[in-house]
C-alpha cells in the first residue's frame, strides 16, 4: 500500500517514530498503529502491512500524547503526555514476525504509569521520559520520569502495581531562598529542570550514571546504585563545574551511543537558536564527574527549534544521530574527533569537528518537489521526521548485472503541510557502505517518479498517434476545394513532424542521461576495484605482519617455558632476572597510568585553549602571553609524557625480545 495515504490520513496531532529498524508505530484519533515492510519501487514509498493494536486498556478520548518512547529491544512501548505516561507490552510476533503473515489486528497489554501520582497533584506534570537501554542486575526494564517538581523517579516496567523503585529529588540544589517550593536562579527568575538522560551501565557493573539539566544550562550528576532500588536510598547527587561558552537557554541533553563507552560518555546539548553543544563526561570510580564541551554546532536559521529524532537502525545510532528542524533534517557524526579521542595515538589532533550532513530540505526548489505550487512547504506544521530500514524491492535490469553485493539502504521521511493545510511528504534514500559506515545519498524519489513518468509518457504518445488520414483529390471536386484539402493534409503533416521532433528530442535526453548513468556506474566500478585492491594488499601487509608477530609469540613462549621449567625446579631467581621482572611492572603501571592521563590532558589543554580564547575576547589582546602560558606548559608536559611512552614502550621490546 502506497504511504501517500497513510500521509494523508494523519491529524495535525499524529505522533510518529521506530519500533524496529524497519517499522513504524503511530499514534492518532486515539488508535496506535504498527506499519511493516517499507520499500521504494521507485515511483512511491509502499508498506507491506498494517496492524491495529488493541489495548486492554483504553486511553480517553482527550487524552494528548506528544511523544513515544521505545526500549531497546522494542517490546515495551510508553506513550508520555503532559498529565499521563501509558506503558504498552509488544508481542514477539510484532517484532520479528514476517510482515505478510502478521495479522490485521493484535491485542497488546496497557496500562497507565502512576496515575495516582498525577491525579493527587493537578498542578503536576510530565517534563521528560527516558528508558535505560540495558537491565539491571534482576533483568528487570528501568524508565526514568522527570515531573514538573525537579523530581526524578524510576519505575519498574515489569510491575503493573507498586512499580515506583526511587524517587531522587534536586530541589534542594535548584532553590537560592528559603522558599523550598520556589527555586530561582541568580537573576530572580524561576529556576527548574530542563531535560536529563542516563548513561547505561558497563558490563558487570552494579551502577548507571544520571545526568541533568536546568534552566541555567548547570549540571547535576549521580552515581545511582542498583542496591538503591531495593534499600529505597536516593543516591549522592553531585553539582558539576559551570561551564563557560554554553547557551543559558537548553532544550533537550541526549546521550549518544559511541564505539567505545569505557572511555568517556558523550552527550548531545540542544539549544535555542539551532546551538547543538557536544560534551564529553569523564568519571572514576567514587562518582566523580568532570564536563568538558568538545565542539559547538549552529545549524541554519528555521521557524522552530531543533529535536533529535529517534530510530532504531544500529549504523545511526552509533556516533551519529539525527536532529531535525522546522525545515531540514541533518545527520550528525562525532566519529572524526571521537575516533581521535580514543585512539590514544601520538600524533592525534583533537581539533577535528564534527560532519553534518543534509538529509532531507523541505524548502528546495519547488521545480524538484512537483510542478504544482499547492505542494510547497508552508511551515505552518512542525516537521515530523523518522528513520526506517528499506527491505528489498524490485531490481531493474542494470542492477542485476551488478556481482557486489547490494549496501543496506535507509529512508529519512518527513511530513509537512502544504498550503492547503493537508500534510505531504518528502524522503531520500541513503545507502550505508557496511565498510566505511559513510553514507550517499541518492536523489530523492520524487525526482525520479517524473522522470519514470516522463518515459511512460513518450512511449504513450508515441503509440497513440495514429497515421494521417489521405488527401485524395479528384475530378469531382473544384479547384479550390482541391487547394484547401492539400493545405490541410500539409498543416497536418507539420504538426506531426513537430510532436516526432519533440519525441525524439524527449529520447535522446533520456538516452543522454542514460549515458551519463553508465559513466556514473562505470566510475564506481572502477573506484571499487581500486579499493578491493588496496584491500588485498593491506590483507597481505597483515599477513606478514601476523607472521612475524608469530615468531616473536614463539620466541616469548620459549623463553616463558624456560623460566616456568626454573620454577618448578625451585631454581631461585638471579638477580638480573629479578630485577628485570620489578623494572617491567614498574614499565607497566606507568603505561598503564599514561593511557589514561595522555587524552585527559589533552582534552585540559584544548579546554585551556578554549578558555584562553574566550578571554582573549573580553579582555584584549593585552595578556596574550600570560593567557597561554598554562597551555604551553600543559603541551610541553604532554610531550614529555609522549616521549616517556615511545622510551618505555621501546625497553619493553628490547627487555621481551
Amino acid at each position: 500500500m502506497i504511504i501517500t495515504q497513510l500521509i494523508e490520513s494523519l491529524s495535525d496531532r499524529a505522533v510518529i517514530t521506530t519500533l524496529t529498524s524497519s517499522s513504524v508505530i503511530v499514534y492518532d484519533q486515539n488508535e496506535l498503529k504498527l506499519y511493516v515492510g517499507f520499500t521504494n519501487n521507485r515511483d512511491n514509498v509502499e508498506y507491506t502491512k498494517e496492524v491495529i493494536i488493541l489495548l486492554s486498556t483504553e486511553i480517553p478520548q482527550n487524552t494528548e500524547i506528544r511523544d513515544i518512547c521505545i526500549s531497546k529491544n522494542g517490546n515495551y512501548v510508553i506513550l508520555e503526555g503532559p498529565r499521563s505516561i501509558f506503558v504498552i507490552r509488544i508481542g514477539t510476533e510484532l517484532l520479528f514476525g514476517i510482515a505478510e503473515r502478521l495479522p490485521s489486528e493484535c491485542f497488546c497489554e496497557c496500562y497507565p504509569l502512576h496515575d495516582s501520582l498525577l491525579l493527587q497533584n493537578p498542578g503536576l506534570s510530565v517534563v521528560k521520559t527516558r528508558l535505560l537501554s540495558e537491565k539491571c542486575e534482576e533483568k528487570n526494564i528501568i524508565a526514568a520520569v522527570l515531573y514538573s517538581d525537579n523530581c526524578i523517579r524510576f519505575y519498574n516496567l515489569d510491575k503493573k502495581f507498586d512499580s515506583l523503585l526511587l524517587s531522587v529529588d534536586f530541589r534542594s540544589f535548584l532553590h537560592w531562598g528559603n522558599e523550598e517550593n520556589v527555586a530561582n536562579n541568580t537573576f530572580g527568575l524561576q529556576k527548574n529542570l530542563v531535560s536529563f538522560d542516563l548513561i547505561p551501565p558497563q558490563p558487570k557493573s552494579s551502577h548507571f550514571s544520571l545526568l541533568v539539566v536546568d534552566s541555567d544550562a548547570e549540571f547535576y550528576a549521580s552515581f545511582v546504585h542498583f542496591s538503591c532500588f531495593k534499600e529505597g536510598i536516593s543516591p549522592r547527587v553531585h553539582r558539576l563545574e559551570i561551564i563557560d561558552g554554553l547557551p543559558c537557554d537548553p532544550l533537550d541533553l541526549q546521550f549518544i551511543k559511541t564505539s567505545n563507552p569505557r572511555i568517556a560518555s558523550i552527550f548531545v546539548l540542544v539549544s535555542g537558536g539551532g546551538i547543538l553543544s557536544h560534551l564529553v563526561v569523564f568519571s572514576n570510580e567514587f562518582g566523580e564527574f568532570q564536563l568538558l564541551v568538545n565542539d559547538q554546532i549552529r545549524l541554519p536559521k528555521s521557524a522552530g527549534d531543533p529535536k533529535i529524532t529517534k530510530n532504531q537502525v544500529k549504523k545511526l545510532n552509533v556516533n551519529r544521530y539525527e536532529v531535525a528542524t522546522s525545515s531540514c533534517l541533518y545527520s550528525v557524526n562525532i566519529s572524526p574527533w571521537f575516533d581521535t579521542l580514543t585512539s590514544n595515538s601520538s600524533g592525534s589532533n583533537l581539533n577535528q569537528d564534527s560532519r553534518v550532513f543534509e538529509l532531507v530540505n523541505a524548502i528546495g526548489p519547488s521545480n524538484e518537489l512537483s510542478n504544482q505550487k499547492r505542494n510547497k512547504w508552508t511551515g505552518a506544521r512542525s516537521l515530523q521526521a523518522f528513520s526506517v530500514q528499506l527491505t528489498q524491492a524490485s531490481i531493474s535490469s542494470e542492477e542485476e548485472d551488478q556481482t557486489l553485493p547490494e549496501p543496506e539502504d535507509v529512508m529519512h521521511l518527513v511530513i509537512l503541510e502544504n498550503e492547503n493545510g493537508q500534510p505531504i511528504h518528502l524522503f531520500n534514500v541513503t545507502t550505508f557502505d557496511s565498510i566505511t559506515l559513510e553514507s550517499e545519498t541518492k536523489p530523492p524519489s520524487i525526482s525520479q517518479t517524473n522522470e519514470k513518468k516522463l518515459v511512460n509518457n513518450l512511449e504513450q504518445i508515441l503509440s497513440s498517434l495514429k497515421p494521417l488520414s489521405a488527401c485524395v483529390i479528384s475530378d469531382k471536386i473544384s479547384c479550390e476545394e482541391a487547394v484547401d484539402c492539400a493545405l490541410k493534409f500539409f498543416e497536418a503533416v507539420d504538426e506531426r513532424l513537430k510532436v516526432h521532433s519533440a519525441l525524439a528530442q524527449g529520447f535522446i535526453d533520456k538516452c543522454l542521461a542514460l549515458s551519463s548513468n553508465a559513466k556514473s556506474l562505470d566510475e564506481k566500478q572502477q573506484s571499487v576495484d581500486q579499493r578491493l585492491v588496496e584491500e588485498t594488499s593491506a590483507v597481505e601487509e597483515l599477513k606478514s605482519k601476523m607472521y612475524s608477530t608469530k615468531a616473536r609469540m614463539e620466541a616469548s613462549r620459549k623463553g616463558i617455558n624456560v623460566l616456568f621449567h626454573r620454577v618448578d625446579e625451585n631454581v631461585p631467581l638471579s638477580d638480573n632476572e629479578v630485577r628485570i621482572f620489578e623494572r617491567l611492572k614498574e614499565h607497566q603501571k606507568m603505561l598503564s597510568d599514561m593511557s589514561i592521563l595522555v587524552p585527559k590532558m589533552t582534552l585540559d589543554s584544548n579546554e585551556l585553549n578554549r578558555m584562553a580564547e574566550v578571554l582573549l575576547k573580553k579582555r584584549g589582546a593585552v595578556e596574550e602571553s600570560n593567557k597561554f602560558s598554562a597551555v604551553e606548559k600543559n603541551s610541553v608536559e604532554i610531550e614529555s609524557l609522549e616521549a616517556r611512552e615511545t622510551k618505555l614502550s621501546h625497553d619493553i621490546e628490547v627487555f621481551t625480545s
